[in-house]
C-alpha cells in the first residue's frame, strides 16, 4: 500500500494520496490547494495518478483538483449530488456501492451526508482505513451550519457507515479532512458528538 499525506492550503486541509504499491497506482483524495506540491511529490516518487477524488465539494477540498487533473489528464470523481457545489468537467460520479479498483488495492465508496448534501467515506477494509472528509474528525465532526448541511443526517451517516459498520472495526485508522488521525475505537470513546452518533 502506498499512503501520503499532505496539507495543503490555509484551511489545514489533508490531501491523501493511495495506493498500490506494485503498480505505483495511486488516486489523489481532496486536493484542495498545493497543486505544485502534489505534483512534485507524485512525480519525485515515480507515481501513477489514475484519478482525483473529492469526498465532498467544498473548495478547501477540491481548489487543487482542476490543475492536478488537466497536469495528468485524469478524471475527478465525487458523488452526483455535490456537482452543484462543485460543478467541473470531465466527472465520474462515484457513490455507494461503487469500488474504486487502484492496482489491487481498493476504496469502497459509502454515502455520508450532512456535512453536504453528497459526502462520501472511502473505507479500504483490506488495510483498515476510512477517509472520512469533513464527516468525521479526531474529537469532533464536521460543520453543518453551511447549505445543504444537516445535522441529523450527519448523526446518522457515522452511526450507520462508520459505528455501525460490520465491516469497520475499532482499529480502523480515521483519515479525516482536516487535524490529526484517529481511530475507530477511539472516536467511539472519545468524539464530544459520541451520544449522538452511537
Amino acid at each position: 500500500m502506498i499512503l501520503e499525506s499532505m496539507v495543503c492550503n490555509w484551511m489545514q486541509t489533508n490531501c491523501y494520496i493511495f495506493g498500490d504499491e506494485k503498480t505505483k497506482e495511486v488516486v489523489i483524495i481532496d486536493a484542495g490547494g498545493e497543486p505544485l506540491a502534489i505534483i512534485r511529490r507524485i512525480e519525485n516518487k515515480d507515481l501513477k495518478p489514475i484519478a482525483l477524488i473529492n469526498t465532498h465539494g467544498h473548495p478547501d477540498h477540491t481548489g487543487g483538483t482542476e490543475k492536478l487533473r488537466d497536469h495528468f489528464n485524469i478524471p475527478i470523481m465525487y458523488h452526483p449530488d455535490e456537482h452543484k457545489l462543485i460543478g467541473f468537467q470531465k466527472v465520474k460520479y462515484i457513490q455507494e456501492p461503487d469500488v474504486i479498483e487502484i492496482g489491487s488495492e481498493k476504496l469502497h465508496v459509502l454515502d455520508s451526508p450532512g456535512h453536504s448534501p453528497g459526502g462520501i467515506l472511502l473505507a479500504s477494509y483490506e488495510n483498515k482505513i476510512i477517509f472520512t472528509g469533513d464527516t468525521l474528525f479526531a474529537g469532533s465532526i464536521g460543520r453543518t451550519d453551511f447549505e445543504g448541511g444537516d445535522y441529523t443526517k450527519l448523526m446518522n451517516s457515522i452511526r450507520v457507515k462508520i459505528m455501525r459498520n460490520k465491516n469497520i472495526t475499532d482499529d480502523f485508522q480515521v483519515l479525516a479532512g482536516h487535524m490529526h488521525e484517529s481511530t475507530v475505537g477511539r472516536e467511539r470513546t472519545m468524539n464530544m458528538f459520541k451520544r449522538d452518533f452511537l
